[in-house]
């Protein structure tokens, strides 16, 4: 069975099909109770990709895992529900954190030195026969 230490592309898109299912929940609930701050809050946090603080990602992704299979994500999955982020959280130059707000429901919070690392590891990352291909091609620019 597979954890969330093993990003494979059948669990991300169990947590996409989670986050789905969440969603509908939430929509759900909101109908019910309209006024419910509460509930409010989760579904902005489930529209980007976060799971509300009651829930445990990885217990609810597991509900899902089983459905699906190990083909490489399409671009339209990688890029729902923070999924590339998911994959890559080292691109996140800092830590996540919870907001009040509306339309920004979390924030990231890092230093100018969060962003310097993830830079000197992504240049530290690339291969040296990548490097060469790239040092030619902008040349011939």
């Amino acid at each position: 069975m597979t954890t969330k230490k093993d990003i494979s592309p059948g669990w991300l898109r169990a947590r996409i099909e989670g986050l789905h299912a969440l969603k509908d929940e939430l929509f759900i609930r909101l109908n019910e109770q309209p006024n419910n701050k509460i509930r409010q809050h989760e579904l902005r946090l489930v529209r980007n990709g976060l799971f509300p603080m009651r829930i445990n990602q990885e217990e609810w992704t597991l509900k899902f895992h089983d459905k699906l299979d190990y083909t490489p994500l399409s671009f339209a999955e990688l890029c729902s529900f923070s999924t590339y982020f998911e994959l890559h959280p080292k691109k996140v130059c800092g830590n996540e954190e919870f907001t009040s707000s509306r339309d920004f429901p979390v924030k990231i919070k890092g230093a100018r030195k969060d962003v310097e690392q993830a830079i000197q590891n992504s240049i530290h990352s690339i291969s040296t026969e990548d490097y060469l291909a790239l040092e030619r091609l902008l040349k011939q620019l």
